[in-house]
């Protein structure tokens, strides 16, 4: 008897003339019965019985008695009866988001349907986000139909992997605002309540950009100089809040800059206590475009892009004279950023991308039910 490759190895066991065959994988048994169709009225007193399948299907049928289904062989023909019934034991499964926004990832979830109470949120997060034991993010978003304002069509709550609370992320809102046009919580031009205040956003659903215009900057200190432990000893940084304390920092080859390293000492420094600050480290080119790379507080590591980081690298750059209202961003993931200040405000566009809907077993990452 021939069965696939994915069923083997196997031992066969049959009695000359049982017309009984026991197949043995690994620690359980595949009974597979023979019978002798004697007439084709059988098969008319039995509309139950299933119709004939080719010989050529009969080791797929095996192989779906090896999955749960009952394999009937008559005459050399075999059938496959519906599978049976078995008791099955089910978790609680969520339905999620996951977005991308030049390669920073974040789950959403619908809150008005979970009813996760804030207190929770947090540890939410830190179940959720972290990559290979769960979905894994930079991010975590509730998206709320209760708005703050009459001004605005939702709000959200944002928290980083670590389970710290974000006023504001720029990419993170082109996300939100790209899903709730999606799903039909706001139009393609709406608003949204963040902890930085209410964000504009304008979805394209052709070309999948999202432009947002960013909370108001403040806090612009430049030619900041911080003294670090360690080898870097005194540099020079530019501070700037954009919903979000950040610190850029400005070299002549970015790729160069151990960011592993200077990241956490600028990000904890108690120049930026007890908040902390983002770092972004900038490379300048002659026809005005950027190239950032951005370490960030509460993901702990350099993430490929940062919106609200190019926001401040590109703020940073134009009062520098290193570019102009309108800058060209290459984050670290390749991707293209564009900020742009129009009309006294700061905007932040760039692709937002649905990667995918999933279910999530609560039960396998211990959530707060």
């Amino acid at each position: 008897m021939w069965f696939p490759a994915r069923l083997r190895p196997l031992t066969v066991r049959a009695g000359p003339s049982s017309g009984k065959c026991r197949v043995k994988k690994r620690e359980f048994w595949i009974n597979v019965f023979k019978e002798r169709d004697t007439s084709s009225e059988r098969r008319q007193s039995n509309p139950d019985l299933p119709i004939p399948m080719p010989e050529a299907h009969q080791a797929q049928t095996r192989m779906h008695r090896a999955l749960g289904s009952q394999a009937v062989i008559t005459d050399q023909k075999s059938y496959l009866r519906k599978p049976y019934d078995q008791p099955m034991t089910t978790k609680q499964s969520i339905t999620f988001y996951k977005m991308q926004g030049s390669g920073n990832d974040f789950v959403l979830l619908l809150n008005d349907s979970l009813q996760v109470p804030e207190k929770d949120m947090a540890e939410w997060a830190r179940r959720i986000c972290p990559r290979s034991f769960a979905v894994g993010a930079d991010g975590l978003i509730f998206l709320e139909q209760r708005s703050r304002s009459g001004e605005t069509q939702y709000q959200w709550h944002f928290f980083n992997a670590d389970g710290s609370r974000a006023e504001m992320c720029g990419n993170g809102s082109r996300c939100a605002a790209r899903l709730a046009f999606e799903l039909g919580l706001a139009p393609a031009s709406h608003a949204f309540d963040t902890d930085a205040g209410p964000v504009r956003a304008e979805v394209d659903p052709d070309t999948g950009l999202v432009k947002v215009q960013l909370t108001d900057y403040r806090d612009l200190q430049p030619h900041m100089e911080l003294s670090l432990e360690g080898d870097h000893g005194l540099v020079t940084v530019h501070a700037v809040n954009t919903g979000v304390p950040h610190a850029v920092y400005i070299a002549d080859k970015a790729e160069a800059v151990d960011l592993k390293a200077l990241g956490p000492r600028v990000r904890y420094h108690e120049r930026f206590a007890p908040a902390g600050a983002n770092l972004n480290v900038i490379e300048a080119f002659n026809d005005g475009s950027l190239y950032v790379r951005t370490y960030e507080r509460g993901v702990e590591a350099e993430t490929f892009a940062c919106g609200t980081g190019a926001a401040a690298s590109a703020i940073v750059g134009r009062y520098l004279g290193l570019c102009g209202d309108s800058v060209a961003i290459t984050t670290s993931g390749g991707e293209r950023l564009w900020i742009s200040f129009e009309n006294g405000g700061t905007f932040l566009q760039g692709k937002a991308e649905h990667v995918y809907t999933g279910q999530l077993n609560a039960a396998a990452v211990n959530l707060p039910l």
